[in-house]
C-alpha cells in the first residue's frame, strides 16, 4: 500500500484467546499470537480473536485494534517495555509501518483485502496494558 509518498507496510497480524494471566484479577485476551495465513473478518473483527471484556472490547466499533509500529522504539526507550514484548504488546490485531496519528484520522475507510473497515475512535488504553507489559505507567 502507499499513501501520498510514503510506504506503509502491514507488519503482522495477531490474534488471541481469552486467559486467566493475572491472579485475582479478570481474564483477558490481551495477549495476541502472529498468524501467517489469510483471516476471516466479519462485523466483530478478526473470526479467530477474542475479547474477554465487551464491555470496554471489541463490538462494532473496537473490532480491530491496530496500532504502528513506527512508535514502538519510543514506547521502548521512554516506557522501559521489554523489547521482547513486541510487535502486539498492546493488545493490537494489526501492526503496520507508516499508518500514524499523522496519516489516519476517525472517519477514514481502509480495504484490508476483500473488507472494508473504518477508523471508529483512538485506543483507550486500560490496566490490563500496564499488567501485560509489566510497568504500571503505561495505561
Amino acid at each position: 500500500m502507499t499513501q501520498g509518498f510514503e510506504t506503509v507496510r502491514i507488519e503482522g497480524v495477531f490474534l488471541g484467546g481469552i486467559k486467566e494471566r493475572w491472579q485475582g484479577k479478570p481474564a483477558s485476551a490481551i495477549g495476541k499470537t502472529a498468524v501467517s495465513e489469510r483471516q476471516k473478518i466479519d462485523e466483530f473483527g478478526f473470526t479467530g480473536d477474542a475479547q474477554a471484556d465487551l464491555n470496554h472490547h471489541g463490538g462494532h466499533d473496537k473490532a480491530i485494534h491496530h496500532y504502528a509500529i513506527d512508535h514502538y522504539p519510543s514506547w521502548i526507550a521512554e516506557a522501559e517495555i521489554p523489547e521482547g514484548t513486541v510487535p502486539a504488546a498492546f493488545g493490537e490485531n494489526i501492526v503496520t509501518y507508516g499508518l500514524t496519528e499523522d496519516t489516519l484520522c476517525v472517519g477514514d475507510i481502509l480495504k484490508l483485502g476483500s473488507a472494508t473497515v473504518q477508523i471508529s475512535q483512538g485506543r483507550q488504553p486500560c490496566w490490563k496494558v500496564s499488567e501485560f507489559t509489566k510497568n504500571k505507567r503505561m495505561a
